[in-house]
């Protein structure tokens, strides 16, 4: 099965949103400048297994255009807004993997009412653990400029717990878009503790056991502060990728979450 590519405005933007199969939607937001291709497995995945799956490219990467410079948690929060009034979605899940959880969360705190449930791949709560955040920027900084080879990237990843040292690394070479910058200043900006629990909406927390950027701790700290709000799972030989180092784990506890919050 293919995805379609379809072009949604938002504002002076245009957003490329990947979409795959009928049923109840699960929209899926990427994380640090990454794009949608980051997707492509569980795309295939939620389809097979009766979902409609909407994949958003935020601006600046792959093919959304559109400024970003200047870009705010409110833009991102009306971008998706825009891709759910013009695909009709109705309710639907939100998922996000790193920033993208977080984008997710503000998201479901500012709309409760849309979203039927949060699931965050590698989303961290409190910094209980100080994770190897800034060798991994520097590491995208120079893969965005051109200016690191491939083993050096694949060492970089491996080290600061990108990907576990038994995952592959060559799917990260690659696929890093100039929105960075943007992005985490908008992230920045507002203090996550006025959306962490995404306005009371029921939330699977998916982790790397191995995850070097947001530590398991600091995930655990979700589940201290939220109660029985969130369910948490750990993914064995993984790092901060999930859904690209353990596809068929995440693949498995991501339906099983869904069939679970359909039943009620």
């Amino acid at each position: 099965m293919v995805p379609v590519s379809v072009d949604v405005r938002s504002g002076d933007a245009v957003l490329e949103v990947k979409v795959l199969g009928d049923g109840p939607a699960v929209v899926l937001v990427p994380g640090l400048a990454r794009g949608a291709s980051d997707y492509a497995g569980l795309i295939q995945g939620l389809a097979g297994a009766g979902y409609r799956a909407v994949a958003i490219n935020l601006r600046g990467a792959e093919g959304s255009s559109g400024p970003f410079k200047g870009m705010t948690l409110e833009t991102i929060e009306r971008d998706i807004g825009c891709v759910a009034r013009a695909l009709g979605l109705g309710r639907f899940d939100l998922l996000g993997h790193a920033l993208g959880a977080y984008l997710a969360r503000f998201f479901a705190a500012r709309h409760p009412e849309m979203v039927r449930s949060v699931i965050c791949l590698a989303g961290g709560g409190r910094a209980v653990v100080q994770g190897q955040v800034v060798p991994f920027l520097a590491a995208v900084e120079r893969a965005i400029a051109g200016e690191i080879g491939a083993e050096a990237m694949d060492r970089a990843m491996v080290a600061c717990g990108l990907v576990a040292p038994t995952s592959d690394p060559r799917a990260f070479r690659t696929g890093w878009w100039p929105n960075l910058h943007a992005l985490l200043e908008a992230w920045k900006a507002v203090p996550p503790e006025s959306y962490m629990a995404a306005g009371g909406r029921p939330m699977l927390v998916m982790y790397g056991a191995l995850d070097g950027i947001a530590p398991p701790p600091n995930m655990l700290s979700l589940r201290e502060d939220l109660g029985a709000q969130v369910t948490l799972v750990a993914i064995a030989g993984a790092g901060h990728c999930v859904q690209a180092e353990q596809p068929a784990a995440v693949e498995a506890a991501l339906l099983d979450w869904l069939r679970r919050q359909a039943a009620g």
